[in-house]
């Protein structure tokens, strides 16, 4: 006859958390007394310092302030990764699902969050609170998503065997990597970033709002632009300094190659064709010569492909969510570079020709699909307007 195991006694259960509250009950000693510590000094007739637990342990500023930019990023990543493995298009589409939300799921919560400082004249964007609340929205994806049973899954990559295809990935993965070296071990150079890109990108978490460094110079319009790159260049600063904010179009190379095989894919090619495609696009100077620069050009280049690669997709693939990335896409495009405003009138057209090509026998559904649009590209692309 088998015999159950006994449950443990409730005095051994007590035993095993005699450590444990040991050890609380010491922290709480410390933390009830040293807040009085300055008024027994006083009694004493000696001085102290404040908190004398907070001295030995508590990280410096500048290091919070990069865990908390650190944290950001870390869950924009896992909250786009989500999003991209719930899409439904087909495969290599969902890079350029990635690469859309998590661009605006680190920009757009901080250039809201920075219109609302502004506002206010609190610098709430400013570290550490400022990436904190900025990491709200993809904070709040990552749980829905690890609820609904989700967890990081990484797919081996294919590679197709043709000779051609492999030299010229592996010399476009050289090349990207010996500028990113450039970038990592020398300051930033040029015009543009030193004037313009780089300094924005420091002025929006220093001062904790869109708009105060403006008053220091309201004669340099440049600093009047969007800043959805700077946003994100700044992050990057506070992670790791400026050279590594210098590498801050890197991601955007990449993903503008994977948008490129998504629209090689969508006209028929086959996948060792698209590779081909992406790879030769990481060859191209401007590229290669841009990523280890805080420029915007690489970034809203990419942008521009990964919108028309998404917008290029057969009527039946129009669903809702097509439409709502969509409508963010032209707004990160307005609020990326304003050269782009011509292609997200252009790109605005197709859409609205799509949604009634998809919704012409139904009027209210058609309304419905545009007004997303509309509130989507305005959510996005408010808190600059509203500046300007």
């Amino acid at each position: 006859m088998r015999r159950h195991a006994s449950s443990p006694s409730l005095g051994a259960r007590l035993r095993s958390l005699g450590i444990p509250l040991a050890v609380g009950l010491l922290a709480a000693y410390v933390i009830i007394h040293s807040p009085a510590r300055r008024l027994a000094a006083s009694v004493l007739g000696r001085t102290t310092g404040a908190c004398y637990f907070c001295q030995s342990w508590v990280p410096p500023l500048d290091v919070l302030n990069s865990l908390s930019a650190l944290a950001l990023l870390v869950l924009v990543v896992l909250g786009a990764w989500s999003i991209a493995a719930i899409f439904d298009g087909v495969d290599y589409e969902r890079p350029l699902v990635f690469s859309l939300t998590a661009l605006a799921l680190l920009s757009v919560p901080a250039s809201i969050i920075g219109g609302l400082a502004a506002l206010v004249g609190v610098p709430l964007l400013r570290p550490p609170l400022g990436p904190l609340l900025s990491a709200l929205p993809a904070t709040l994806v990552v749980i829905a998503a690890c609820r609904r049973g989700w967890r990081p899954h990484l797919r081996n990559p294919h590679i197709p065997r043709s000779p051609i295809v492999r030299l010229t990935l592996l010399l476009a993965c050289g090349l990207l990597l010996s500028s990113a070296l450039v970038g990592a071990l020398h300051p930033p150079t040029g015009w543009d970033p030193l004037s313009y890109h780089a300094p924005v990108a420091v002025f929006f978490w220093r001062d904790g709002d869109l708009s105060s460094f403006l008053g220091r110079a309201p004669d340099y319009a440049a600093w009047a632009h969007p800043g959805t790159a700077e946003l994100f260049f700044g992050s990057l600063r506070l992670v790791g300094g400026e050279r590594l904010a210098n590498l801050g179009q890197l991601p955007f190379a990449i993903a503008g190659a994977f948008a490129v095989a998504a629209f090689a894919r969508r006209l028929g090619l086959r996948t060792a064709a698209a590779i081909l495609a992406g790879s030769l696009f990481l060859l191209a100077p401007l590229v290669v010569g841009q990523i280890q620069q805080q420029l915007n050009d690489v970034a809203a280049a990419a942008l521009l492909m990964t919108t028309v690669s998404l917008a290029a997709a057969p009527r039946p693939a129009w669903t809702f969510p097509r439409l709502a990335l969509l409508g963010l896409a032209l707004g990160l495009m307005t609020a990326m570079k304003l050269v782009l405003i011509p292609s997200v009138v252009a790109l605005g057209l197709i859409v609205i020709v799509r949604a009634w090509q998809r919704s012409a026998h139904n009027p209210r559904r058609l309304l419905t699909h545009l007004l997303l649009v509309g509130a989507v590209f305005f959510i996005v692309v408010a808190p600059w307007w509203t500046r300007n």
